[in-house]
C-alpha cells in the first residue's frame, strides 16, 4: 500500500479532540488535511462514512469525560502542596467537579499554569497517537509548521 502524507495542523486537532458536544462535530480531511467543523444543521454537507469504508472525512474521537477526569486526577498528584493537593482532591469529588478544580486552580496562578501545560501536553500524546493510527490507512500524517 502506497502511503499518502497529510499535513495536518496539530493545534486544531487537539482542539477538536477536546470538544464534546452534541451538536459539534469534527472531521479530518484526508485530502486536504483540514479539521472540518461540522455544526449540527450543517452535518448534511459532509457524508460522514466510516474508516473502514475508506471515507475522505474520518471523525475526530473526543476526550471523554473519565479521560479528562483522569487526567485530573493525575495532575493533583503532581500537586507539591499537600495542602492544596488535598482541597484539589476534595473539589473534584460530586458533581460540578471540573468547575470547583478550575475555581480553587485560578486562586493559584502557578498552578493554573502548570495545570494548562500539563493538559496541553495529554491531549498533544492523544492527537500524535490518533494520527499515528491513520497509517493503517495508508495515510502517514505530520504536524504543519
Amino acid at each position: 500500500m502506497t502511503k499518502r502524507r497529510l499535513k495536518v495542523d496539530l493545534e486544531e486537532l487537539m482542539l477538536a479532540l477536546g470538544v464534546d458536544h452534541d451538536e459539534m462535530s469534527y472531521y479530518l480531511d484526508t485530502v486536504t488535511g483540514e479539521v472540518v467543523l461540522v455544526v449540527d444543521e450543517e452535518i448534511i454537507s459532509i457524508e460522514p462514512l466510516e474508516i473502514d469504508q475508506g471515507g475522505r472525512h474520518i471523525p475526530v474521537p473526543t476526550v471523554s469525560t473519565q479521560e479528562q477526569y483522569r487526567d485530573v486526577e493525575d495532575f493533583i498528584e503532581t500537586v507539591a502542596s499537600p495542602e492544596l493537593q488535598g482541597r484539589l482532591a476534595e473539589a473534584i469529588l460530586g458533581r460540578g467537579a471540573f468547575r470547583r478544580f478550575k475555581d480553587l486552580l485560578a486562586m493559584r496562578e502557578m498552578e493554573q499554569k502548570r495545570w494548562y501545560a500539563f493538559k496541553e501536553a495529554r491531549m498533544r500524546a492523544r492527537a500524535l497517537e490518533w494520527l499515528e493510527g491513520l497509517e493503517g490507512l495508508g495515510i502517514v500524517a505530520e504536524e504543519t509548521e
